[in-house]
């Protein structure tokens, strides 16, 4: 499928193609940004992602049939200013393994894959006394905080599933194609009537 009617029919027919060529804010309702590699589409939109991760809510139908009813969606939150991050990994429609850090908090559903259980297994100590406890992944040795945890994690999934991590590649080079949802159109109000009185003062 052509992108823009792809996005069109995921998003809306109001969305086009951004007068810009600077990368939207994906957070901002109403933007969506889609670069392709590696044989996969990476569809950047903020709306989508925090339904499914932060309310829990499934891939609407619509959606789910609008992106080709693909075998394997991965939906995923990778905020460093935040400290947010997270994965859905959804199968034929159906989410059958999430986990988001949020805000301190982590919620982990679903059966992990052998490929999470290094750091879901991960040894805690703490560094500095009064500080959080740090996390040791005992395959690697490598350390690093509960947050930082997940995002490990989701580079996993996302090396797994699509043998790339997108945001690892970004740079000054990196192109998106940018899409906004464009205001409705206004319809024009028709001038009022004078009334026939009035031409006459």
């Amino acid at each position: 499928m052509e992108e823009q009617a792809l996005v069109r029919k995921a998003f809306g027919s109001s969305f086009d193609p951004s007068a810009t060529e600077k990368v939207h804010d994906i957070r901002v309702p109403g933007n969506v940004a889609i670069e392709s590699k590696n044989g996969a589409t990476f569809i950047y939109n903020g709306e989508i992602a925090a339904k499914i991760l932060f309310e829990r809510q499934s891939l609407e139908p619509a959606v789910f049939a609008a992106l080709g009813a693909p075998e394997l969606v991965v939906v995923f939150c990778h905020y460093d200013s935040g400290d947010s991050f997270g994965y859905a990994i959804i199968k034929d429609g159906i989410t059958v393994r999430s986990r988001v850090h949020t805000l301190d908090k982590t919620v982990d559903e679903g059966t992990p894959h052998a490929f999470e259980l290094p750091w879901l297994k991960a040894e805690t100590f703490i560094e500095e006394e009064g500080e959080p406890p740090a996390y040791r992944n005992l395959e690697t040795g490598e350390v690093t905080t509960e947050s930082y945890v997940t995002a490990r994690l989701l580079a996993q999934v996302m090396s797994t599933f699509f043998g790339i991590v997108p945001w690892d590649d970004w740079d000054y080079r990196t192109k998106f194609n940018c899409y906004s949802r464009q205001p409705a159109a206004k319809i024009p109000v028709p001038p009022v009537a004078k009334a026939w009185w009035k031409f006459w003062r």
